[in-house]
C-alpha cells in the first residue's frame, strides 16, 4: 500500500477494482456486494461514499484488530457483474 491511512487505502484499493472491472466491460455500479476487514470503520466510509457515490451494493464490514500486514488497514474484496449482463 502506498499509505497508512484508512481513507487513502480505500480509495487506492477501489480504484484498483474500479480498473480492474472496466477490463472486464464492467464498472463500481455493477458490485453487487462488498466485504470489508478494517480497524477504522468512520474513515473507510468517507472514503468509501466519496468512490462509490450512490451506488449502494449489499456490503458486509467486519471489524478486525489485526490485518495480514501490519501496515495494511483495510482489506476489500468484491463481487460485481458485466455492465451487459
Amino acid at each position: 500500500m502506498s499509505s497508512d491511512d484508512v481513507y487513502a487505502q480505500t480509495v487506492q484499493l477501489l480504484r484498483n477494482f474500479e480498473a480492474l472491472l472496466q477490463t472486464a466491460d464492467s464498472d463500481l455500479d455493477h458490485i453487487v456486494h462488498i466485504q470489508v476487514f478494517l480497524a477504522d470503520f468512520n474513515r473507510m466510509n468517507e472514503a468509501y461514499i466519496s468512490v462509490i457515490k450512490t451506488h449502494r451494493p449489499a456490503r458486509t464490514v467486519i471489524a478486525s484488530k489485526e490485518l495480514p500486514k501490519p501496515s495494511f488497514k483495510v482489506l476489500i474484496n468484491l463481487t460485481a457483474v458485466r455492465a451487459d449482463a
